[in-house]
């Protein structure tokens, strides 16, 4: 068989990052046709680098100071790869030299591919994941015991039953259930003073059914779920064959050749393989992204209102929520009662608007880096809804890339460090030809002190058979220290306007 290890709304492996106060997670992205998975791969990095400089440079809307900060960057990750590539596995870096760093009350999805070579069908009930977990050194109550439903004898049941009455749901999976594996028990180490083992399971499983035609393969994907800190280890599965035998299957994952010694190297000796297994850290927040309202085809130009979803599927609230897009076509809603904007000041007839306010919550000089700023933490299983402006430019297939960047609130009550999470989302737009302006200025004729502005509006519309006009209602010009007075017979007068057709 082989085995893949998933996070349960993860699609990148790597979800342990260099810095050990982050926790990386992605949400399932779009598959967009236009860029190939090495491109998306360095569009995220790059997304990711700017992302951290402007938010850490000084000051944060200085240009040169982001653009300082961004090499900055760049020099400190290519110092980490070069450490990482001479000493690999003193890195600790996941999958190859070190566990996944994950958080408790989260899923966790193993994936593997059963074969039947016999000539009869099987049936497997029970089907469950097998493993271990070894309570965290700070565990109260339960340290000096490990869980484990590895052995299937002298079992010691649990001596509370309440859970086995009814399942665990997690609000990561919620129409999954879970519930203590068989053969679970509590045993104690070598270094425990304690007689009384725990009540209560260290981590629950999924338990389903399975039924393998002759001569065939099959995906399984079993699904684990740790309830306290520790360190976790994937063992493999165990099923009941025609609901009569149990079986047990011990995964064999080989771990990386060793490279670190010349004898190592010549018998290809291979290391610990570390796929299956997981350090289990406390309460953290997951936030799951989704898009409404999201049309697959937009004109160049055309401004569109989409809603971005947030809810909260982890353990811990989360706050403090960035959004950074690799193209400036957003700005957040002002009239969102949930960011609690400031709106601008409507201007009476003939005068100038006045704003009090940015309207679309920028931080830094690049326009694509916004901060979601909620009147309060997303607690666990809450949904809140954010509008967005969206303004396509360009033409053709154009993918807009979102990463969003959020905190552990709990770390502000206490003194560890601020502990962050990065969520991905992708979306693949068809962007058709609309209209082109240009404008040129040029002296005046008649008076030494003026100038005369000339716009060119040009309809370049072929995303349907009909009805391709476009009606010119007004042209608005601004200007700090010229006053913009219209020449007549330019534009239509009684609110009908001009249209505009392949002209």
């Amino acid at each position: 068989d082989t085995c893949d290890l998933h996070h349960s709304t993860d699609t990148d492996k790597n979800n342990n990052s260099n810095n050990k106060n982050n926790i990386n997670h992605s949400s399932n992205p779009q598959n967009t046709n236009a860029t190939t998975q090495s491109q998306q791969r360095q569009l995220w990095k790059d997304l990711t680098i700017s992302f951290e400089a402007e938010i850490t440079a000084k000051p944060p809307n200085d240009t040169a100071a982001v653009l300082k900060q961004i090499s900055k960057e760049r020099r400190h990750l290519e110092k980490i790869s070069a450490s990482l590539a001479r000493n690999p596995h003193k890195s600790g870096v996941y999958p190859l030299f070190g566990p996944a760093s994950r958080s408790r009350m989260e899923p966790i999805r193993i994936s593997f591919t059963a074969v039947n070579p016999l000539a009869v069908q099987l049936q497997f009930t029970q089907l469950q994941l097998v493993a271990t977990l070894e309570p965290a050194g700070d565990a109260e109550g339960i340290g000096g015991f490990i869980g484990k439903n590895d052995v299937a004898e002298n079992v010691k049941p649990l001596s509370s039953s309440q859970h086995q009455k009814q399942p665990w749901r997690f609000l990561s999976l919620p129409n999954v259930d879970f519930d203590v594996p068989h053969f679970y028990q509590n045993l104690p180490n070598d270094n425990t003073t304690q007689e009384a083992s725990p009540s209560e399971p260290f981590f629950v499983v999924d338990k389903q059914a399975l039924v393998i035609e002759p001569n065939t393969t099959q995906k399984v994907t079993l699904t684990l779920t740790p309830l306290i800190k520790g360190n976790l280890k994937i063992l493999g599965y165990r099923a009941k064959l025609f609901n009569e035998i149990w079986l047990y299957h011990k995964f064999d994952i080989s771990g990386p050749l060793l490279q670190d010694t010349a004898l190592h190297r010549a018998n290809r000796v291979r290391g610990e393989s570390y796929l299956l297994q997981s350090t289990v850290l406390d309460d953290m927040p997951l936030l799951d992204v989704t898009l409404r309202n999201v049309p697959s085809v937009v004109l160049q130009g055309q401004i569109s209102k989409i809603t971005i979803v947030l809810t909260n599927r982890g353990t811990a609230p989360a706050g403090t929520i960035y959004l950074k897009a690799n193209l400036p076509w957003l700005a957040l809603d002002t009239d969102n009662d949930t960011l609690g904007a400031v709106s601008t000041v409507m201007p009476s007839s003939g005068t100038s608007p006045t704003y009090t306010a940015p309207t679309s919550h920028c931080v830094g000089p690049t326009g694509t880096l916004m901060k979601l700023s909620l009147k309060k933490p997303l607690a666990p299983g809450v949904t809140t809804e954010v509008d967005l402006h969206f303004r396509p430019t360009g033409g053709g297939r154009q993918d807009l890339f979102l990463l969003f960047r959020y905190q552990n609130m709990n770390d502000l009550s206490s003194k560890k460090a601020l502990r962050v999470r990065y969520t991905r989302q992708s979306i693949g737009i068809a962007v058709y030809p609309s209209l082109t302006m240009t404008a040129s200025l040029m002296p005046s004729y008649w008076s030494r002190s003026e100038h005369v502005l000339s716009v060119e509006i040009s309809n370049y519309r072929s995303d349907a058979c009909r009805n391709l006009n476009v009606g010119l209602g007004s042209v608005i010009v601004a200007s700090r220290h010229y006053r913009a007075v219209p020449l007549a017979g330019q534009l239509e007068n009684g609110g009908g306007g001009s249209a505009t057709g392949g002209e």
